[in-house]
């Protein structure tokens, strides 16, 4: 299920860059998938609890005023409850990051070592119908929403203890969200409708705190695909093997968009004319710091041409190398 947000009614870019290695690129192109990586392995340890004590304090904060809603309260000592709590990593949200700069020496420096990376220009609007895959190629459409995890495309927010008015909004814009979804829903659980709306607001500020981060971070330009947690991790859980640790994660489909963004784009010009190609979820391939540029691109414009996807190869200019 897709659920994409616009926060703060801000356009996304076109296109947004996903840095990895070359091996990785051939699996996403393969696969037509992403791999979103729970959220309590990622690296920054820190980006949860950094955005749930800013939410705690302004809560505190708003709770604390004269003639504060009863609800306000209520959800203040609920919340601060809750992120005391351990929380186990299948409770928590999943992660796909993606950069708004193409050609980033830090990207470079960060995800793609020893010559052996790539930048992948995703396009927007294919992201945009993300949906996760169950572990048995099924369709999870027809499952009951706690099983189907939904999808969002989301800009990363930075933010600090000095962005008290942006937090604050934010928290307004989660309560007035839960009340309406208590409103349409009508959830009928073993709780009472103030625990449960207690709940449903701590869990939407969950998936927040998967799309914010300290702002010592700001230059990465992140945007995320975020998949919420499920009831039901044998149906969509997944795993991989990392240096210290088994790493669970989600595989998301990586659809094609339904039509071009540019007319330019149907049109790729070859050695023997022009190819008539379809539309595509990546848009663009360019190959890192790497002492065989030129073999890498030639071996990827034929990859590409051979599956008529109009993808644009091109070489990094940054002067760096770590293949010595």
């Amino acid at each position: 299920m897709n659920e994409t947000s616009l926060l703060f009614g801000e356009d996304f870019p076109e296109v947004v860059y996903h840095y990895t290695s070359m091996d990785v690129l051939l699996k996403i192109v393969e696969k037509r998938e992403f791999w979103a990586t729970n959220a309590r392995f990622l690296n920054d340890v820190s980006e949860r609890d950094h955005f749930l004590s800013l939410v705690e304090r302004q809560l505190v904060h708003m709770a604390g005023r004269e003639g504060a809603l009863p609800t306000i309260r209520s959800l203040c000592d609920g919340f601060a409850k809750y992120a005391k709590e351990h929380r186990r990593f299948t409770e928590l949200p999943y992660v796909v990051s993606f950069s708004a700069e193409p050609d980033s020496l830090a990207q470079w420096r960060a995800y793609c070592a020893r010559g052996n990376g790539v930048c992948i220009g995703i396009r927007t609007d294919s992201l945009r119908q993300a949906a996760v895959k169950a572990v048995d190629g099924r369709s999870l459409t027809d499952e009951p929403l706690s099983v189907d995890p939904e999808v969002a495309f989301q800009r990363v927010l930075y933010l600090s203890a000095e962005d008290q008015a942006q937090i604050i909004k934010m928290i307004l814009s989660e309560i007035e969200r839960v009340n309406f979804l208590f409103a349409v829903h009508k959830w009928h659980t073993f709780m009472s409708a103030q625990d449960e709306l207690s709940t449903r607001f701590n869990d939407l500020l969950e998936r927040r705190a998967a799309s914010c981060k300290n702002p010592a971070f700001s230059a990465e330009a992140e945007y995320r695909l975020i998949a919420t947690a499920t009831d039901a991790p044998e149906k969509v859980l997944r795993y991989r093997s990392a240096k210290t640790s088994i790493v669970p994660y989600l595989a998301i489909s990586a659809e094609d968009p339904t039509d071009f963004l540019k007319t330019g784009d149907r049109l790729r010009k070859t050695d023997q004319g022009f190819l008539e190609c379809t539309p595509y979820f990546i848009e663009s391939v360019m190959i890192g710091p790497n002492p065989n540029g030129d073999l890498s691109a030639e071996v990827l414009n034929t990859m590409f041409e051979g599956q008529r996807s109009n993808v644009k190869i091109s070489r990094s200019n940054i002067p760096y190398r770590d293949w010595l």
